[in-house]
């Protein structure tokens, strides 16, 4: 039946509040803790924690190769390696605010909370 809750996992993150998939699993952002979460989504179970590089983690995004996640504060994206949790680069959003970010197979969209506008951003 469609809208029937099918599973729930976790808790991982004390402040959920961005996810991704990514190579058949789940990726969430964790504001409060300035984590990310790699979690397999068939058994639960929690893969990975790696760091934000960001001090208010909104969103996360993945571009077929690496995780991007935005920060609501400090106006760049951060483009992290999914195994080691370096940070590869770091990109302005161009924004006030972040707080999503979304890539299209060629560039990243963000989301500005504050001024309402979105932009493309190239990668």
């Amino acid at each position: 039946m469609a809208g029937a809750l099918i599973r729930r996992l976790g808790p991982y993150a004390f402040g959920p509040f961005s996810l991704t998939f990514a190579e058949r699993t789940l990726w969430v952002i964790d504001f409060i803790n300035k984590y990310l979460y790699q979690v397999d989504p068939a058994t639960g179970t929690l893969i990975r924690r790696l760091g934000a590089f960001t001090f208010y983690p909104r969103s996360i995004a993945y571009d077929g190769r690496a995780l991007w996640a935005c920060d609501y504060n400090n106006k760049y994206l951060y483009q992290i390696d999914m195994v080691s949790g370096a940070l590869i680069r770091r990109l302005g959003a161009f924004t006030f605010s972040a707080y999503g970010v979304g890539f299209d197979g060629r560039a990243l969209w963000t989301c500005d909370y504050d001024n309402k506008y979105l932009y493309q951003v190239s990668v």
